[in-house]
This record gives C-alpha cells, sequence and structure tokens, in this order.
C-alpha cells in the first residue's frame, strides 16, 4: 500500500462505532490478551457501555478511516488519551507525524504532554524516542510526560 502524504482528521460520530471496534479489536487484541485476557464479550459490552466520540477523530488517508485520535485538554496538561493506526498502516511513520502535531499543541499552551501505555505495548518505545519519560506506573501502564519546551536561555 501506498503512504499517505497527507493524513487528515474528521470528528468521530456514532456511524464510525463499527470502524472503532474494529480498529479496537486490531490494535489492541494482543496487548490487552497478554495483560488481563481477552474476554470477546467483555470487551464488547465495555466498548457499548463507555466508548465514546465526543473527543475522538478519525484519522483518514485518501478516502480510508485509518485510525483514531482523542486528546482532553486539562488545566495543568494535554492528555493524549487514544492514537490507534490500522496495523497496515503502522511503522510508516504516521504515529510519529500525529504525535509531533499534539506536542505542539502542547507546547503552544506550554502544557507538558501526558499519556499512558499499556506496559506489553511497544509504542512505548516511538514515545521514549519522542522525548516522553515514565513518571509513574501502575501494575499494567507506564504514565508518561513530555515537558514543554523551556524558553532557551538568551
Amino acid at each position: 500500500m501506498k503512504t499517505c502524504a497527507d493524513i487528515l482528521e474528521r470528528p468521530a460520530d456514532g456511524n464510525d462505532l463499527p470502524f472503532l471496534w474494529d480498529l479496537h479489536v486490531a490494535t489492541m487484541r494482543d496487548y490487552v490478551e497478554r495483560t488481563w485476557g481477552w474476554d470477546e464479550g467483555f470487551q464488547k459490552d465495555h466498548f457499548r457501555n463507555t466508548f465514546s466520540t465526543d473527543h475522538l477523530r478519525i484519522l483518514t488517508c485518501g478516502d480510508h478511516d485509518i485510525g483514531a485520535l482523542e486528546t482532553h485538554l486539562h488545566p495543568d496538561h494535554l492528555f493524549l488519551a487514544r492514537i490507534s493506526i490500522l496495523p497496515s498502516h503502522q511503522n510508516r511513520g504516521i504515529g510519529t507525524r500525529i504525535v509531533r502535531v499534539i506536542r505542539r499543541e502542547a507546547a503552544e499552551r506550554n502544557l507538558p504532554l501526558r499519556l499512558q501505555v499499556l506496559k506489553v505495548n511497544p509504542a512505548r518505545q516511538l514515545y521514549e524516542r519522542m522525548g516522553f519519560t515514565t513518571d509513574a506506573e501502575t501494575a499494567t501502564h507506564f504514565l508518561m510526560v513530555l515537558p514543554p519546551p523551556t524558553p532557551e536561555a538568551g
């Protein structure tokens, strides 16, 4: 498949739920399975009962939906709640490009960018390459932060 020169975003809505479920399964099943075990019924119920499109954006390449992005602005930080890209589009620099945009949004507000990542998810390596550090952890997740850039001494 060709690379995507332009990744566009559009707001998610209820019509995107089937795609978002398929995206969840394609991108998270292995990590969920390795962390807690995959229970299809539980996952479907959890998705149905807790999933919201309120802050969600669909990532598109041409006329194809290829992923989802969710951020939450808090008074003291910007939280990257979700970045999911279909496996067929992974390892092409798309995640890096998206995180750079979000990093810039946080920097423009002079806020740290925070996220959490499952300990078994190799995306942690991407975040570390981009300057994120682990500032806390739970039994299952690393909580990571990227401070806002500091003004250069002049």
